[in-house]
């Protein structure tokens, strides 16, 4: 589980101004919820593959990591095309650590 130093900022969803058309508050805030869970069992996997002395795959996951808490940053600061670029990047397994829904809508800005 993350502590507070490892968190991503908190979900911005009580300015209107950042959320995307056609995305309901609840929607988004049950996304980034979802998010921030799979950014969590991401770093649980990390720690059991250092556990394991798997250090190449420690390395990988926790690359993933910073990578998806980059784009979290830049979803709840409301700069989804940054967000949608670095989604661009990723490798397809780590692309579906993001939520469904929040994916579809972050990569309309950068079709």
């Amino acid at each position: 589980m993350m502590t507070n130093q490892d968190q991503p900022d908190e979900p911005r969803v009580t300015l209107p101004s950042r959320l995307i058309a056609s995305y309901e508050a609840s929607d988004f805030s049950e996304d980034l919820g979802q998010f921030t869970r799979s950014i969590d069992a991401l770093i649980q996997q990390g720690h059991e593959y250092l556990n394991q002395k798997d250090y190449e795959l420690t390395g990988l996951t926790f690359t993933d990591v910073s990578d998806l808490r980059v784009i979290y940053d830049h979803i709840t600061q409301g700069r989804y095309e940054r967000a949608a670029k670095q989604i661009d990047d990723l490798d397809t397994a780590v692309r579906d650590e993001i939520p469904t829904r929040l994916y579809d809508k972050i990569m309309k800005f950068h079709r």
